[in-house]
């Protein structure tokens, strides 16, 4: 493949993510009628009905995705999802964890501080 087309196919793959984040996050999201929804509200309520770190939930919730990816891989089957759609998924997961472990790390920083 040429870098060029790479280069827009990506830009196209990551724009979709960004679509599903969008969509689903509409589902997804613990929306408490404030206007001020916490993106992570339900990993944060599963960890706690599940005395997990909410990080390791949203791991369980990758998993889900590479194990439908690993199937693909070894046996050329596509589930439900596809493989275009596991991968957005996957990428959006791995956009999440960042940013729950940024959240974390920076309230961190401020309750270090007082």
């Amino acid at each position: 493949m040429k870098v060029d087309t790479f280069f827009k196919l990506s830009d196209v793959f990551l724009e979709d993510c960004k679509n599903i984040q969008i969509e689903k996050g509409r589902e997804y999201t613990i929306d408490d009628g404030t206007g001020k929804a916490d993106k992570f509200a339900n990993f944060r309520s599963i960890g706690q009905r599940m005395d997990l770190d909410p990080k390791m939930v949203l791991m369980i919730y990758m998993l889900k995705h590479m194990d439908s990816i690993r199937t693909y891989v070894l046996y050329g089957k596509e589930g439900s999802e596809g493989l275009k759609g596991r991968c957005q998924d996957l990428v959006n997961y791995a956009i999440m964890l960042y940013l729950l472990d940024h959240e974390e790390k920076a309230f961190e920083d401020l309750t270090q501080d007082a």
